[in-house]
């Protein structure tokens, strides 16, 4: 995951994102959600399917420049009948602030956050 490209117009910052699936096997109901430091949710996106090798890109936007967000990506795996559902969540915590330039910000990123074998009841709500 990747913050592509940001913009600033009349206080709403439009982030560019984009998800690639570099896994061995598709990556199934496939939830985004834009987050505010409470963990509020702000935007989300849902996809039934990401297969291996393919592409999305998600444009949320904000409507504060200064802030602490994270963009959380959850999916689980397919799975045979007999195994139980598990989830898989990448966050990535980023903070915006206000340049000293106008129609500038600033985006620090910190490290990405990789959470295994999330149970159903464990997972964000997004949707």
């Amino acid at each position: 995951m990747k913050l592509a490209r940001l913009a600033l117009q009349r206080q709403c910052i439009f982030l560019s994102l984009s998800y690639h699936n570099e896994g061995k096997e598709p990556a199934l109901q496939l939830e985004i959600g834009l987050f505010d430091s409470d963990k509020n949710l702000l935007q989300g996106r849902r996809d039934p399917v990401l297969m291996i090798g393919d592409k999305i890109v998600w444009r949320p936007n904000l409507h504060q420049p200064d802030g602490n967000y994270f963009v959380v990506c959850q999916y689980k795996k397919a799975l045979s009948e007999s195994q139980s559902e598990i989830w898989y969540q990448s966050w990535l915590p980023f903070r915006l602030s206000e340049a000293a330039k106008i129609g500038e910000v600033y985006v620090a990123t910190e490290h990405i956050i990789f959470k295994n074998n999330i149970k159903p009841k464990e997972k964000l709500t997004i949707f």
